[in-house]
């Protein structure tokens, strides 16, 4: 049995900080956000009195942009609470970062490798979850 890493890397702004003062921050349409909140009653006008803008949440990279890595299995929360650049060096680093925050899947913390698998290897990666072992997908 296998279960889909369900990670990936995202072009951000330089410099972008994702926020975390909404505690749904992961419903990024105004028509998601305006839903969620008539499921629990709450008032959508009073929070958003001068209307919703998604594009906090997540906004276009422009042509000036970073890497960061979310998790995929709801619209998205970052893994990483920094933004690195789109380099060789860029990419170790924000790879490190995972490994030294002990971000796990599944119960299971890949190391570097494992990482960078999932994260730039073809078609993702998924945990063999017999065997603990990270595996690529898409070869």
């Amino acid at each position: 049995m296998m279960m889909m890493a369900s990670r990936e890397i995202r072009r951000v702004p330089r410099g972008w900080e994702h926020p975390e003062d909404d505690a749904l921050h992961a419903h990024t349409t105004e028509e998601k956000q305006r839903a969620l909140y008539a499921e629990h009653g709450w008032n959508f006008d009073e929070d958003y009195p001068d209307g919703f803008d998604a594009s906090r949440y997540m906004p276009d990279p422009g042509d000036d942009y970073q890497i960061m890595a979310y998790e995929t299995v709801s619209e998205g929360s970052p893994l990483t609470g920094t933004a690195f650049d789109d380099t060789p060096d860029g990419r170790l680093a924000l790879l490190a970062e995972l490994v030294q925050d002990g971000q796990s899947i599944a119960g299971s913390t890949p190391d570097i490798e494992a990482w960078a698998m999932i994260l730039f290897g073809n078609g993702g990666g998924a945990l063999d979850m017999q065997t603990g072992a990270f595996v690529q997908l898409g070869q």
